[in-house]
C-alpha cells in the first residue's frame, strides 16, 4: 500500500490519465445500462404493471398480444367482475391528437388498453379519479409531462374519431414505447361480438381453471415473461446491449492491463533495485495491484457521478431509467475484470531479474 501509493503520488499525470481513461469507460458503460433499462421499461412497464402471473392467448399467435384474438363466446367467461382472477384484455393501438385543429400539437401514438370497469388491472389514478363511463379514460402520467395533456382534456381517436376525457392519470408506464390509456371494453367485446387480445390470469386463478380455458377452441397460456419477450424487438433490444456493456467492461480490462503492464515495464529498474535490496516479489506486486485497485475504484467513482449528473438533465423523451443495484453489479464487473487485467503487470514483476533490470 506504501509504495504503491508512494508511485501515484510521484507520477499523478501518468495515472490521472490512466483514471480519466476508467472514468470515460465507466461513464458509458453505467449510460447503456440505463439506457437499456429504460428502453426495456418502455417496452414492458405497462404489463409488468397489471400483476398478472400470465397470459391465455391465440396459439396461432406465436406468443403475440398484437396477432392474439380471443372471442369471449367461445370461453366459459361470463361478464366478470373486475376483480375476478380472469380478466378480459384488450390491446391495441391508435394515434391521439392532443388539442383541437389549430392548437399546433402533433398527434402521438399512444396503446388503448382496455379492461372491464373497475377492473384490478387497472394502477390507481396518481391525479384525478378513475373512469366512471365509456367516454373517460385514465391516462399515463407521461401524456401530462410530455405532451401538456390536462385534467379534463379531451383526445380524439383518429381513426375511429372517439373523444376520451381525460379525468386521471396513472404512473407513467409505456407499452411498445407508447404511452398508455386506460378505458373501458366496449359492449361488443364484453357481450362476446368482438374479439380481445387476451385473458390475463390474476396469481388468485386456480390452475385448473386456466387449464379449462386455455384448452378451448385454440388457445395457450403463456407465463407473463414469455409475453414481454415476444414483444416487438424486445428480446433483439436486450440482447444487443448486453452484448455492448459486455464487450465494453472486456475493453475496460484490456485497457487498464496495457496501462500498467507498460507502467509495470518502465520501472524494471526500480523494481530491480528493490528486488537486489531484498524486497520481495509478492510485497512489489501488491503495489501494483493496490495502484490497479485504487486508479480503478476512483475511475469507475467518478464514472458513476458522472452517469447521475447526466441523468438529472436529460429531457423526458430519452428512455434514460437509472437501476443502481444492476449499476451497482456492472461497477463491480468492471472493478473485478480490471483486477484480473492487471495481472499481467504482476507476473511480470515476479519474473525481474534483478542483475538484468539494473543493467
Amino acid at each position: 500500500m506504501f509504495l504503491g501509493w508512494r508511485e501515484i503520488r510521484n507520477a499523478p499525470g501518468r495515472y490521472l490519465g490512466l483514471l480519466s481513461l476508467i472514468a470515460l469507460i465507466s461513464y458509458l458503460v453505467f449510460f447503456l445500462t440505463g439506457l437499456a433499462y429504460g428502453l426495456a421499461q418502455a417496452n414492458r412497464s405497462a404489463l409488468d404493471a397489471l400483476g398478472v402471473r400470465g397470459m391465455v392467448i391465440s396459439e396461432y399467435a406465436n406468443s403475440s398480444l398484437s396477432a392474439s384474438r380471443i372471442q369471449v363466446s367461445e370461453t366459459n367467461l361470463r361478464t366478470p367482475a373486475g376483480d375476478a382472477p380472469l380478466q378480459p384484455l384488450r390491446i391495441t393501438q391508435a394515434v391521439a391528437s392532443t388539442g383541437g385543429e389549430d392548437s399546433g400539437q402533433d398527434p402521438v401514438t399512444v396503446a388503448l388498453l382496455a379492461t372491464v370497469p373497475g377492473s384490478v388491472l387497472r394502477p390507481a389514478p396518481l391525479t384525478g379519479r378513475a373512469p366512471e363511463s365509456a367516454d373517460e379514460v385514465l391516462a399515463a402520467d407521461s401524456l401530462r409531462t410530455r405532451y401538456g395533456v390536462k385534467l379534463g382534456d379531451t383526445l380524439r381517436l383518429k381513426q375511429s374519431d372517439t373523444d376520451l376525457r381525460v379525468v386521471g392519470f396513472a404512473p407513467a408506464l409505456s407499452y411498445s414505447v407508447t404511452p398508455v390509456l386506460y378505458i373501458d371494453l366496449s359492449a361488443d367485446e364484453t357481450a362476446g361480438k368482438a374479439p380481445l387480445s387476451a385473458i390475463a390470469v390474476l396469481p388468485t386463478a386456480a390452475q385448473g381453471e386456466v387449464d379449462a380455458l386455455a384448452n378451448q377452441a385454440d388457445y395457450t397460456y403463456l407465463p407473463l415473461k414469455d409475453v414481454i419477450w415476444a414483444l416487438p424487438g424486445y428480446a433483439a433490444q436486450v440482447y444487443t446491449f448486453s452484448l455492448m456493456i459486455g464487450f465494453l467492461v472486456l475493453i475496460c480490462a484490456i485497457v487498464i492491463g496495457i496501462f500498467m503492464y507498460i507502467i509495470t515495464m518502465q520501472k524494471r529498474p526500480v523494481f530491480g533495485v528493490l528486488k537486489a535490496q531484498g524486497v520481495a516479489s509478492g510485497y512489489i506486486a501488491r503495489a501494483v495491484l493496490t495502484q490497479t485497485v485504487l486508479v480503478a475504484g476512483a475511475g469507475i467513482a467518478v464514472g458513476a457521478l458522472l452517469t447521475a449528473g447526466s441523468a438529472l438533465i436529460l429531457p423526458d423523451a430519452v428512455p434514460y431509467v437509472a437501476n443502481w443495484p444492476f449499476t451497482a453489479a456492472v461497477a463491480a464487473a468492471i472493478f473485478l475484470v480490471a483486477c484480473i487485467g492487471a495481472q499481467a503487470s504482476v507476473w511480470q514483476v515476479a519474473k525481474i531479474d534483478p542483475l538484468e533490470a539494473m543493467r
